[in-house]
């Protein structure tokens, strides 16, 4: 996973792109947002430099670099398939 960093008069811009997608971290939600364009823009501009995940501008949620996919099958079984 690599993270770049764009300086921007509204602040500091935070991307992480990993295996082609791209997310950017919404400081206002504590998220990272999906957003597949993004990553061509990083690849392609001079603007964006890269960081270690340490050198993450503060207030940044470190925490965020496991896998961030929600499950695709509930945590309780319901009904017949409750006893596998």
């Amino acid at each position: 996973m690599r993270y770049y960093v764009l300086t921007a008069p509204g602040g500091e811009e935070v991307v992480r792109v990993s295996q082609g997608t791209s997310m950017y971290f919404d400081a206002r939600t504590g998220r990272w947002v999906p957003d597949p364009l993004l990553a061509l823009e990083v690849r392609m501009s001079t603007d964006w430099r890269e960081v270690a995940s340490h050198e993450l501008p503060l207030g940044l949620a470190h925490g965020g670099e496991g896998d961030t996919r929600t499950r695709r099958f509930g945590a309780i079984r319901r009904g017949r398939h409750s006893r596998k």
